[in-house]
């Protein structure tokens, strides 16, 4: 026979006082001592404005001390009353201490099963989301790597674009000083920026691809509720972990997409090809066609 002490389906996460306070059995205050605890009947943790006056009584006196964070306990006779968490563990020791740890691990386990089971249900919609990511990859990384063939077809962008790799995208220039700029700063050279590709980032940044295809895919396969059936703590947790890997190679893969598309667009390209102006950026008519060709998005 199981002991009072393990009733999980009696472990209820209350939101507010009124869901309790309402049962048949509740009672503002109770006269408790360890040896009458028979189980917690739930949790909660309230916000300031709803805390509560504890309904424990001992000493003929009931406590009255205000708390959020509190359990629901029932005696053995049945009768019920809210009990801060400071409270319990003073005057109702071990049992009280053993049950809170019960609570805890019960509703954790409630939660990863439900988080689980919530995943089960959009199972069809995360295996869209994980081909529909692949695909995007794929195109946002021919993009990219298109724009960088086009550049390194010619020295002197290629030259541009390698330094301004180095410079968090920065386009710049090392330019000799005037004689009284060097009686000022003793330095022969000034570095002029002219220009910033943005999303510059994008071209050696590695594709989520193949992340998706190694940990979402198969985390995704193997959603159903059979293989949920029947699993511990433990196994939920490890399960829990799947999926926040799964979730955070999704995010990773919009980050990706969102900075190659900053990269190539056009307007990224425009205000490159300022720094290539008269009097600026030197580059040949290769180099002037590359750039006009990427600013006007054509081939």
């Amino acid at each position: 026979m199981n002991s009072p002490m393990q009733r999980p389906r009696e472990m209820i996460r209350f939101e507010h006082p009124h869901e309790w306070q309402g049962r048949e059995g509740f009672r503002p205050s109770l006269t408790l001592v360890e040896a009458d605890v028979s189980h917690f009947v739930g949790g909660y943790n309230l916000p300031k404005d709803l805390y509560q006056h504890c309904g424990l009584a001992h000493g003929g006196k009931p406590c009255n001390q205000e708390h959020g964070h509190g359990f629901v306990v029932a005696g053995k006779d049945g009768q019920e009353t809210q009990v801060g968490r400071d409270c319990g563990l003073r005057h109702l020791g071990a049992k009280f201490e053993e049950l809170e740890r019960l609570f805890t691990a019960t509703v954790r386990t409630a939660e990863l099963q439900k988080r689980m089971n919530d995943l089960v249900d959009k199972k069809a919609e995360l295996l869209a989301k994980a081909t529909a990511a692949i695909g995007e990859c794929d195109r946002a990384a021919a993009s990219v790597g298109e724009i960088k063939h086009r550049i390194e077809r010619e020295p002197s962008l290629a030259e541009v674009f390698h330094r301004a790799q180095g410079a968090e995208g920065s386009v710049y220039a090392e330019v000799r000083v005037s004689s009284e700029e060097y009686e000022l700063t003793r330095k022969r050279f000034r570095r002029e920026v002219w220009g910033r590709i943005d999303g510059i980032a994008a071209a050696t940044e590695k594709t989520p691809k193949i992340a998706i295809h190694a940990v979402v895919m198969p985390f995704v396969h193997g959603l159903t509720k059979e293989s949920l059936a029947g699993l511990g703590a433990k196994a939920l947790a490890a399960k829990s972990k799947e999926a926040g890997e799964a979730e955070r190679v999704l995010v990773q893969a919009e980050a990706y997409v969102a900075l190659c598309k900053r990269f190539v667009s056009v307007k990224n390209w425009k205000a490159l090809a300022l720094a290539f102006e008269p009097n600026r950026l030197p580059t040949n008519d290769r180099g002037r066609r590359i750039l006009r060709q990427l600013c006007e998005g054509t081939s």
